[in-house]
């Protein structure tokens, strides 16, 4: 049976870390592989969610300095929310147009990656499952490289490695040939496209010579291309025919003490409209933990929009005038197109723990978190919940 693993790109999924020795602070991030991923696809029947594209107008935005994210005044209460009972870890909820919004979860260790469509009211679940193409049957593994936002709507990467039939033990064996097993192995990387959970088409992506894909980290899907990053380097796919071309070395410049010292990090962001941007380390900051982020245009980098120092979580897509959201130990922040910062929730003061959210309009949010430990064949205790804000005149 072909092994899976699936390596997503989410909120708290994945960060491209280029580090030569441990870093003590705390991102917020880790690297999740899942296993097996059923073969079975959803019906057209049970697909109930229907893409849109944005249509926000973007504004330019001034570089600003770092932001201290003091100050917390805003106040929310939470409802607890009943999961399906199959939901071990949830990894991002999204909202996937309209009044349609898509949770990606796992079902436990081996289970692998699934979803799940749902109503802003969260009044019922439709489970999703994606097909995987018919060239991972004929290799020995496989690896589902995706972004979480387009699973079963969106693009994957596999690698697929042909082992000349050999199967490695599924558990460490000291007596097995691990240096003639990867020593045989044959990789190829292919794109799929999906549509409702099934498989549109595959094509072959084309690496430059150097550039095969081994370092092939954090994986991001827009309209026309997928974005990935791979030791320090930004790269773009084309989705048309395949090619790859390097758009930037993030570290380029950059002495490997430095990036030592500064554990450098990256991080592929979407904004409020859904084009591409960049968060890496800001090494020219003097100060750890400060990254600038960087609007990807076309084969470039536009000059940075925004920098900011954060100690969990990097920002992900906002909504109305907010480009991202920010996320604290104690606090919800926006960042709007002049690059200044608003406040959004004091978790501390509504009594809330670290929390993930989406918005789901008119000042309500769906926050979602997991208790447990980070093991990949750790079970969790996965929470949902609706948030609205008390007012000033409410409390």
């Amino acid at each position: 049976m072909n092994k899976l693993i699936s390596v997503s790109a989410a909120l708290v999924i994945m960060v491209s870390c280029i580090c030569a020795s441990s870093c003590g602070r705390q991102t917020g991030f880790s690297i999740e592989e899942n296993q097996a991923m059923n073969t079975e696809s959803v019906t057209e029947e049970q697909l109930t969610a229907n893409l849109s594209e944005s249509t926000v107008t973007e504004t330019s935005a001034a570089e600003s300095e770092p932001v201290d994210l003091s100050g917390i005044t805003d106040h929310y209460t939470s409802e607890e929310i009943k999961l399906p009972e199959d939901i071990d870890y949830i990894y991002e909820i999204t909202n996937v147009g309209g009044n349609e919004f898509r949770l990606a979860y796992d079902a436990g260790f081996e289970e692998g990656l699934k979803e799940y469509y749902t109503d802003r009211d969260i009044s019922n679940f439709t489970f999703v499952e994606t097909e995987v193409p018919q060239e991972c049957g004929s290799v020995d593994f496989y690896v589902a490289m995706n972004d979480m936002e387009t699973i079963s709507d969106g693009c994957i990467i596999y690698l697929l490695q042909d082992h000349g039939g050999i199967k490695a033990p599924d558990e460490f064996d000291e007596n097995f040939d691990y240096a003639s097993y990867n020593k045989n192995c044959k990789k190829t990387y292919i794109m799929a496209e999906y549509k409702d959970g099934k498989v549109v088409r595959t094509i072959p992506l084309k690496f430059a010579e150097g550039t095969e894909g081994d370092n092939l980290m954090q994986v991001a899907d827009f309209e026309d291309q997928m974005l990935y990053i791979g030791a320090g380097e930004l790269y773009s796919i084309n989705k048309a025919d395949g090619s790859v071309n390097r758009i930037a070395d993030l570290t380029e410049g950059v002495s490997p003490e430095v990036i030592e010292n500064y554990c450098f990090e990256s991080y592929i962001l979407k904004g409020r409209d859904g084009d591409p941007y960049i968060a890496y380390t800001d090494t020219e900051s003097g100060e750890e933990g400060v990254y600038k982020i960087r609007k990807v245009e076309g084969d470039s980098l536009s000059d940075s929009f925004f920098t900011f120092k954060i100690d969990v979580f990097f920002p992900v897509a906002g909504y109305g005038k907010y480009q991202f959201i920010v996320y604290g130990d104690n606090y919800v922040s926006g960042i709007c197109d002049d690059g200044s910062m608003e406040t959004i929730i004091d978790l501390k003061k509504s009594g809330l723990p670290e929390m993930n959210l989406c918005a789901l309009g008119n000042g309500e949010f769906l926050g979602y978190y997991n208790i447990g430990e980070e093991a990949v064949d750790a079970t969790h205790e996965p929470h949902l919940v609706k948030l609205t804000p008390v007012y000033d005149s409410e409390q």
